[in-house]
């Protein structure tokens, strides 16, 4: 079970014998994440879930990419019933997102961000609707939201000691929840937020976009929104079948409600 709290995760931390510096800088950075858990039984109309028909206002129509075909509902957060960790995350409404799951463009190109939609109902009636025959229809399951606490965990922020740096490894980097909103994302390769900033300038990544000190403020200026991983019980998966989902948006347009900002990444091993 990772860390509910920051005391909790700096006592974890300290029982891997970090040096002081590392050890104060992973503390400084850590942020709290909802990591989201499958749970089984019938989805009511506009619950937190993965999986199945979206719940969706009348007048929002179905998400397409750039080839005018509709991509594949994903998952919906019911933000009323989410713990308040982020003062930046709508308090209130739906936050339904779409994603390209047949073709599953990685992301890291210009021009990938058709692949994903991202809709945010406020407070408008909710309808189940029909998914459309083209699109993929994952297996549906049901979310609960609980609080946890995390530090960096990208290879940049694994300590230099080898011995400390295999314990960290080896506690962050291993079974992820099946799914999670903002704190750190558990990569799968390097971090992505360098990556996001490129492509919104429209920009190919260099290649050291990944490597991003930990205190680079790119860092904070990009807001996990959902990582889905790869779930064999589940029934869905992205990549080669072990990658993970990753959707990221400016703070700036979070604040701004703008959800057209944000764009999807895989990673996979």
């Amino acid at each position: 079970m990772r860390p509910t709290s920051r005391d909790d995760l700096a006592r974890a931390l300290d029982a891997l014998r970090i040096a002081d510096a590392h050890l104060d800088a992973l503390l400084r950075h850590a942020r709290p994440e909802l990591e989201l858990h499958l749970t089984p039984g019938v989805v009511p109309v506009g619950a937190s879930k993965i999986g199945g028909a979206p719940d969706l206002p009348d007048d929002l129509p179905w998400p397409v990419d750039a080839q005018r075909r509709p991509v594949s509902f994903v998952a919906q957060l019911n933000l009323a019933t989410l713990p308040a960790v982020d003062d930046d995350l709508p308090r209130e409404g739906t936050l339904s997102f779409f994603y390209d799951t047949i073709r599953q463009p990685p992301g890291d190109a210009p021009g990938d961000d058709a692949s994903l939609a991202v809709r945010w109902s406020a407070q408008d009636p909710l309808r189940r609707r029909e998914i459309p025959s083209d699109t993929e229809e994952l297996p549906e399951h049901a979310l609960t939201a609980t609080v946890a606490w995390g530090p960096p965990r990208d290879p940049v922020a694994w300590p230099a000691d080898e011995a400390a740096g295999e314990s960290f490894v080896n506690t962050w980097n291993g079974d992820a929840p099946e799914a999670k909103l903002l704190g750190h994302p558990d990569t799968l390769q390097e971090a992505m937020e360098g990556v996001c900033e490129a492509l919104d300038r429209g920009e190919i990544p260099a290649t050291d976009a990944g490597r991003l000190a930990l205190d680079d403020p790119r860092r904070d200026r990009w807001v996990l929104l959902l990582q889905i991983g790869s779930d064999g019980a589940a029934e869905f998966s992205f990549g080669s079948g072990a990658g993970r989902l990753y959707v990221w948006i400016p703070r700036d347009a979070l604040r701004a409600r703008d959800f057209s900002a944000a764009r999807a990444l895989v990673q996979d091993t």
